[in-house]
């Protein structure tokens, strides 16, 4: 596939996007040949979760230490504790 092969379907396709190392060496023929600038690019661009996390914000009232308050709440026993040795154990001590 050439340059201009390649910026036509960007240009044309919807949702089309060139990605990878290529792109460092012919990125701007490609964005000059007409493949929109947004469409072409070295990687995926992402936030970093780092970013992601700078936008969380808690509450006013919020204790860190509140969280180890919490408990699990189970539904059923685990499989351990329906293993029947672990009933026998659980039973001779309990």
């Amino acid at each position: 596939m050439t340059p201009t092969q390649l910026a036509e379907i960007l240009a044309k396709t919807e949702g089309a996007v060139a990605l990878g190392p290529a792109m460092e060496e012919y990125g701007e023929q490609i964005r000059s040949l007409g493949a929109p600038a947004q469409k072409v690019s070295i990687g995926p661009t992402f936030p970093s979760a780092a970013s992601i996390a700078s936008l969380a914000q808690f509450p006013p009232a919020f204790q860190a230490n509140d969280v180890f308050g919490l408990e699990p709440h189970y539904v059923r026993a685990s499989a351990a504790e329906e293993n029947p040795a672990f009933r026998a154990i659980s039973e001779r001590v309990g």
